[in-house]
């Protein structure tokens, strides 16, 4: 016969499960509310994280999935040995040869739901591949097909070159089941066609409550996705803002976005932003407080045109004095004429006390090369200070111009 205190633990754990089921109850009823949205717009992707079976806790840093050839992909990570042995029992297609994992394409799909059956996080993944889709697709269904409430823990997303509108359905989709912990969405040479998708994509980055750094360059002029981006990034508490080619954007677009948070890096390129619309007063707060600013020059943009001079001048002088002023200057001149503007930023540099970082676009290496010789040949101020293997950097006096060689990229990590 059990004792009394036998009995009464007995019934404190009954009492304990049933709280906590009731909890649990309470818990799936707030997390339908908080999908309602989500539902509404797609309602095949209602709660499409609210069911997770158990997994292990193991956590990868870095996974990277690239094509490689026309028909298979690898996979390259930090901790990669230790998950190898498990994936290639659901995958046996796959080879791990000097820590990269190799598979054909139509290995895809099982090879997303084999790592997604092993790992509840993953710190940055980049798709670069023609099988995103599939792995994504993968992935998902690794944490759909379960019976807790176990989220995949993904803090960096980076996905470039995707092909079809199908391909952003599946990136939104992850995008949904990983809002609770990203951080940061980098879009790169991507095609978005249909509004739908571009509603769908914009919507599913604004679930995201923690997001602080955004890039989306599309591959070509996206003319469907402004509205889209406003109403996604409204409210969002960004530390680094990258847009290009989005049609319609301007500056009032830009003093909304950063209106409710701290941009310290803010890379935007737009037909209607130029150095002219971007000195407004409403937006010298945004300024005074950036420490990157990103700026395209236009092809026609002319080197003697005094009234641009003076509105490059103002922006500079409205940056911090430690802040950095990138910009890509499009010419397809003779190294002569590159000289000249590889000169004007330097005058630029030195009148405002800034630092200056040139990309020069639309020229071959060797044009550039040619300019800086003939430059630091003709004006004897103009010296050679550093050098590494993706920039220089030349001084006239007090200003300093970085100037990044053709391959080279801002951001580039």
């Amino acid at each position: 016969m059990p004792s009394i205190s036998t009995s009464i633990g007995i019934k404190i754990k009954k009492l304990r499960s049933l709280f906590l089921s009731r909890s649990s109850i309470r818990r799936l009823k707030n997390e339908e509310k908080e999908e309602s949205s989500i539902a509404l717009l797609h309602p095949e992707y209602e709660l499409i994280d609210s069911i997770r079976p158990s997994r292990s806790l193991l956590s990868i840093p870095i996974l990277l999935i690239r094509s490689i050839t026309k028909t298979r992909f690898e996979i390259v990570g930090e901790t990669l040995e230790t998950i190898y042995t498990k994936i290639n029992e659901e995958v046996p297609c796959s080879s791990l040869k000097k820590g990269v994992m190799i598979a054909p394409n139509e290995c895809a799909y099982e090879v997303g739901k084999a790592i997604g059956h092993i790992v509840s996080g993953i710190t940055q993944l980049w798709l670069d591949s023609k099988v995103n889709s599939d792995f994504v697709r993968g992935l998902i269904d690794a944490f759909i097909d379960c019976e807790t409430n176990e989220r995949l823990n993904l803090t960096q997303l980076t996905v470039v070159n995707n092909e079809a509108d199908d391909q952003i359905d599946t990136i939104s989709r992850l995008i949904l089941l990983t809002r609770k912990s990203l951080r940061s969405i980098r879009l790169r040479r991507i095609l978005v066609c249909e509004t739908e998708c571009a509603s769908f994509l914009w919507n599913s980055i604004g679930q995201c409550s923690l997001i602080d750094n955004v890039e989306y360059e599309p591959r070509k002029k996206d003319k469907i996705s402004r509205s889209f981006i406003m109403n996604a990034l409204e409210g969002k508490r960004l530390d680094s803002l990258i847009l290009s080619s989005v049609d319609g954007l301007t500056v009032n677009d830009l003093i909304s976005i950063a209106s409710t948070n701290g941009l310290s890096q803010l890379r935007v390129k737009g037909s209607l932003l130029n150095p002219s619309t971007l000195i407004s007063d409403h937006f010298n707060r945004t300024l005074s407080n950036l420490d990157i600013l990103l700026i395209h020059i236009d092809i026609n943009f002319s080197l003697f045109d005094s009234i641009e001079r003076e509105s490059l001048r103002i922006l500079l002088s409205s940056l911090k004095e430690s802040s950095v002023l990138e910009v890509v200057h499009n010419s397809v001149a003779n190294p002569i004429f590159v000289a000249k503007i590889i000169s004007y930023w330097l005058n630029l540099a030195e009148e405002t006390d800034r630092i200056v970082q040139l990309k020069i676009e639309g020229i071959g290496q060797e044009t550039q090369d040619s300019a800086i010789g003939r430059l630091m040949r003709k004006v004897d101020s103009v010296q050679r200070v550093a050098w590494t293997p993706h920039q220089i950097v030349l001084s006239n006096h007090k200003g300093q111009v970085s100037i990044l060689d053709c391959a080279s990229l801002f951001g580039d990590e």
